[in-house]
């Protein structure tokens, strides 16, 4: 747990920056398209929509309108932003800016029609989560599931069949517990089906993420509840009945 906490510390506040990046990435599309219309060139109507707000996309675009106002090409301010967010959805916009400032002609109605494509795969995106959010409490009822298995098989059977196995050991005089001619330590059951509720909550947390936002990093948060959830288990004597 103490591993797992400054990564996924790290990429939760990463990626819930990238996704404002995305949300606000329609307005200013929308912005420079309607500078354009009334006469504004791609540069200029870039520097003129970064004196809007659009969350933490505002300190990378005005810091590119810096770049353009210094006399840095428009392309090469745009890709040195791209660098910067690397969201697939930003790679994409950007590579049809390019095309359109290259292309030159009307860029407002690219502008327009990028606008739309982002704004449609926002709400396919919103869509997905959605739609996969009740998967992802599958996952964590099949976590839950596989620790009441755990749970009854160790105190509704192995420890009986320690007890068994300590009467037989008693009366045969043996010097360890048995079963079926097998050595039985019930220590080191009970910490074999511990490490296997751990694993099981380490993948269920990654695996719940990848099924709902399609990333494994964002899981990490998951994977540490299902863990502490685990350890409370085996601490609260669950495991030692």
């Amino acid at each position: 747990i103490s591993i797992l906490l400054l990564p996924a510390y790290y990429y939760r506040n990463d990626n819930s920056w990238k996704e404002k990046v995305d949300e606000h990435l329609p307005n200013l599309l929308r912005e420079i398209s309607d500078a354009q219309k009334v006469g504004l060139p791609l540069p200029r109507a870039v520097i003129e929509a970064s004196k809007r707000q659009y969350g933490p996309l505002t300190d990378e675009l005005q810091l590119m309108a810096a770049k353009i106002s210094w006399g840095i090409p428009f392309s090469q301010g745009l890709r040195e932003m791209q660098k910067n967010i690397q969201t697939p959805l930003f790679d994409r916009t950007s590579i049809l800016i390019l095309e359109a400032e290259k292309a030159g002609g009307q860029t407002d109605e690219i502008f327009d029609s990028a606008y739309v494509h982002v704004t449609e795969l926002l709400g396919l995106k919103r869509e997905r989560l959605a739609s996969m959010s009740s998967y992802t409490w599958i996952i964590v009822v099949a976590f839950l599931v596989f620790a009441f298995v755990i749970v009854i098989l160790l105190n509704s059977f192995f420890i009986q069949l320690a007890k068994q196995s300590a009467q037989l050991k008693t009366s045969s005089g043996s010097s360890l517990n048995t079963f079926g001619g097998l050595p039985l330590h019930l220590a080191s059951l009970q910490l074999l089906f511990f490490h296997l509720l751990l694993i099981e909550g380490l993948f269920s947390g990654l695996i719940a993420s990848k099924m709902s936002t399609g990333r494994y990093t964002q899981g990490l948060f998951n994977s540490i509840y299902l863990l502490i959830l685990a350890w409370g288990i085996f601490k609260l004597g669950a495991l030692f009945a």
